[in-house]
């Protein structure tokens, strides 16, 4: 979870001032497709992006797919969420306090306090290639790569098919086209914008005194991709997201960031300068971290102080920290700073070996 701070974390209680309603239950399928929804960027793009993650970090729960193709969990398990099903998987996320995967007939199966499979508008003959987890929502693209989500509250209308990739934070989700377009929906009701000259109040980070012109407002939650954004691959987290284009940059929008890609307000929605061969990009509580080629985990937001060291596999970024995967299929995490009380575990994730670094 994807992409993310969630609710219950207090480092964005104190900041994100969200507003959500209740009582609402939708299953939303893609909306009518317009001609801007199929426009074409321009530019060169590479629809695969990397393989499926066998990792999946939530808020308190670590889980992962081992050589047999089952999944395995470690950590807090307060509504069941780190206790999976005895079923094979292909490919698996987690959320707040649910994680999903998808099973060998290619079934969503999810576990935990809350599943799609409770909506009345439940639809049990859909089959699934990939699915995304956030908080009290699951989005999954079918096999003809529609993206179709289900949540406990009132989502934005979801972007037709058909898309290549799709990821989940906190509140949003967003899936990637064939072309490189990235699309996104979420919590219809988001809390007010807030004057650039209010920002100093509640920013984690100096703003820069040329980001915001006084008097102008910017989104507290997520927005929407910057336009004409061609990307190659994408990572959400709480109320950010952030991609990589085919000139090889890293951009973020969200919380408190210009929908035009004119980011402002915490370091989470500022990319370090980057080496070329990012492989991976994965966002989560307030922190964005970019995987090489060579395995490098290279971290960066308010939630990043602690990083991983060494080469990795794969990555894997939830509400309450980062997991990377070892070549010997161990797993390694760091908590946020502001979470160090995450439940210890006996149990130690022994994951399948295979990730998009460390392949020559």
């Amino acid at each position: 979870m994807k992409k993310l701070g969630w609710q219950h974390c207090q480092a964005w209680l104190a900041i994100s001032l969200l507003v959500v309603g209740c009582g609402h239950r939708t299953r939303l399928g893609g909306e009518a497709a317009s001609a801007s929804d199929h426009a074409e960027p321009s530019g060169p793009h590479d629809p695969a992006g990397p393989p499926p993650s066998v990792l999946a970090v939530g808020y308190m729960q670590r889980c992962c797919l081992t050589d047999a193709g089952r999944v395995d969990c470690a950590g807090g398990s307060e509504h069941g969420e780190s206790k999976p099903p005895a079923e094979a998987m292909t490919a698996i996320s987690a959320g707040l306090y649910t994680t999903c995967g998808i099973d060998a007939s290619q079934r969503l199966r999810c576990w935990g306090q809350w599943s799609p499979a409770s909506d009345p508008t439940w639809d049990d003959a859909l089959r699934f290639r990939s699915v995304a987890v956030g908080r009290d929502f699951a989005c999954a693209l079918t096999l003809e790569k529609n993206m179709v989500c289900w949540s406990s509250e009132a989502f934005t209308a979801i972007p037709s098919g058909p898309f290549e990739r799709i990821d989940a934070g906190y509140s949003s989700a967003c899936a990637m086209r064939a072309n490189g377009e990235v699309r996104c929906a979420g919590f219809a009701e988001q809390p007010d914008p807030i004057l650039c000259d209010d920002l100093e109040h509640v920013a984690w980070a100096p703003v820069p005194d040329d980001a915001c012109e006084p008097g102008r407002l910017v989104p507290r939650s997520w927005s929407h991709p910057p336009k004409g954004l061609v990307a190659t691959t994408f990572a959400v987290g709480d109320d950010h997201a952030c991609a990589r284009t085919t000139q090889g940059a890293v951009v973020c929008w969200g919380a408190w960031g210009y929908g035009d890609g004119n980011t402002i307000w915490s370091t989470h929605l500022f990319p370090p300068k980057l080496p070329q061969h990012v492989v991976k990009l994965t966002a989560g509580g307030g922190s964005t971290c970019a995987l090489t080629a060579e395995g490098e985990a290279i971290c960066w937001g308010g939630q990043a102080q602690t990083p991983l060291t060494g080469r990795f596999l794969d990555i894997d970024a939830g509400a309450n920290g980062t997991c990377g995967l070892r070549a010997d299929g161990t797993v390694e995490c760091f908590d946020h700073a502001s979470f160090a009380g995450t439940p210890a575990d006996p149990n130690v994730l022994q994951c399948a070996a295979r990730g998009p670094a460390l392949n020559d």
